[in-house]
């Protein structure tokens, strides 16, 4: 399932209302089939009791995980169910309105596109059926000339249902991909820096958190531009804004896909290197200084230089991120306290 799908879809509400499609479908076909045998109607009873043992199956398989085979269990033992009842008639021929609750439950099964393929398959059949049978009802002792006259309009009503059905699971479909998109944009408003377009603190610390501990080795380095609010006070808040994208753009040319940049907040900068030690961390924090110098900041007229100063922390296997985070801003203090512009690493 692709995470937009995910987002709206609630794997345990589906799987509550699948059960409960089961469970009441088990219980009225066992109460019914009891009907039939108070009535003498025994291959009636025995077509009802299979039906209801089937579904009570889908029940136990749903509460278990296995969704798609309750819900083939579910479908597949109405559509048997129904195709008796069509041909048979049921009980005084009154069987084939249970057809009515084909369409509801074969859109919310199988979905607009597949559960179409399968209501035209089904309707198909029991318009065969309904035919062999009425054609030989004298056999089959099913239908009356009263009854030909009823079906051959519930026909009708069934045909029109399933079409009302199948438009509203389009538009519900519809619906529910809008909201899908709508959702994956906050989501992603949520975890993006609109300034820098990096990811935010809220979307590393998830990331990360989840993990607990990181598996493989990590430098952590936390940056630190030099000196921001003299920016901000020399040149203006546009400046100091237009800095911060500067940096970000110098990270994202000079870093490896596996490299992760965060804005951690206000002119705080998180780094982090997959794979790397310390040394290798030092080696590109330095790349990204020189960057930093060859290419300052240009904006309108004005040539803005701007330095910055890091902490590293090379994280072990099995190291918790918060730990890795606090040794790295440890560092970052340090490096602050000791002039800035500088680079320290454990």
């Amino acid at each position: 399932m692709d995470y937009r799908t995910e987002v709206l879809s609630d794997i345990d509400e589906r799987k509550l209302i699948i059960k409960y499609f089961s469970i009441i479908g088990g219980l009225t076909t066992l109460v019914m089939g009891i009907i039939g045998v108070i009535n003498h109607n025994y291959p009636l009873f025995l077509a009802l009791l299979g039906s209801s043992l089937l579904f009570f199956l889908s029940a136990v398989l749903s509460k278990h995980g296995q969704m798609n085979h309750s819900a083939s269990i579910i479908l597949y033992t109405l559509y048997v169910l129904m195709f008796y009842l069509v041909l048979t008639g049921g009980h005084h021929g009154t069987g084939p309105v249970w057809c009515f609750i084909v369409p509801l439950v074969t859109f919310f099964l199988r979905g607009l596109k597949q559960g179409t393929l399968d209501i035209v398959i089904f309707t198909l059949i029991s318009f065969v059926l309904i035919n062999i049978s009425i054609r030989y009802y004298n056999y089959f002792g099913a239908y009356d000339d009263r009854l030909v006259s009823l079906y051959k309009r519930l026909f009708i009503a069934f045909i029109i249902v399933t079409i009302l059905t199948a438009l509203y699971e389009y538009f519900r479909s519809l619906y529910n991909r809008k909201l899908a998109d709508l959702a994956e944009q906050n989501q992603e408003l949520a975890n993006k820096d609109t300034l820098t377009n990096l990811p935010n603190r809220r979307c590393i610390s998830d990331h990360f958190s989840n993990k607990k501990t990181l598996k493989k080795t990590y430098s952590i380095v936390l940056i630190d531009i030099d000196n921001f609010k003299q920016i901000n006070d020399q040149y203006g808040h546009d400046v100091g804004d237009k800095a911060l994208q500067h940096f970000s753009k110098i990270f994202t040319l000079s870093s490896r896909q596996t490299d992760t940049a965060a804005r951690w907040g206000g002119e705080e900068f998180l780094l982090v290197l997959e794979q790397t030690n310390k040394l290798g961390a030092t080696q590109f924090v330095q790349k990204l200084q020189n960057q930093l110098s060859s290419y300052p900041l240009k904006v309108d007229n004005l040539t803005v230089c701007f330095t910055f100063s890091a902490g590293i922390a090379e994280i072990a296997p099995d190291t918790h991120f918060d730990q890795a985070i606090k040794q790295a801003d440890d560092l970052l203090y340090k490096a602050k306290r000791g002039g800035k512009n500088k680079v320290l690493s454990d």
